[in-house]
């Protein structure tokens, strides 16, 4: 969970590793239809690139980091490099579809596939 200070983008100062006040027992965001208007226009531009889904449905099995404080620590550990590899998968993903980038897709193809390698360790093999 990404730190994040009061500032026109976000209302309140939230440490990182901690929930945002406004997480509902089902991870819904209690105030998102209302989002800019309690003065959090920053989550309605967060972009996570799918990091988080795969941090808790593939790398920790789909475990509750509300139930086990141990495993909370270790994902929100986890988070901000998934987080990184993902933008990353992004990046390649979107060079592959340009055509200037035509001459280097078969680098570009080798790096997305090195890089979704990383993505797919689970807790349980470490």
């Amino acid at each position: 969970m990404p730190a994040f200070s009061a500032s026109a983008d976000f209302a309140i100062d939230k440490d990182a590793g901690h929930a945002c006040p406004h997480l509902q027992p089902d991870f819904r965001c209690g105030i998102h239809p209302r989002l800019r208007q309690e003065g959090f226009p920053g989550c309605t531009v967060y972009d996570c690139f799918g990091a988080g889904q795969q941090v808790s449905q593939v790398t920790f099995g789909g475990k509750d980091w509300r139930r086990d404080p141990r495993t909370a620590e270790q994902m929100f550990e986890v988070f901000p490099i998934m987080r990184q590899l993902h933008e990353l998968l992004w990046y390649l993903t979107e060079a592959l579809t340009l055509q200037p980038a035509g001459p280097l897709h078969s680098e570009l193809s080798l790096a997305l596939d090195e890089t979704e390698r990383f993505t797919h360790h689970s807790s349980d093999s470490h």
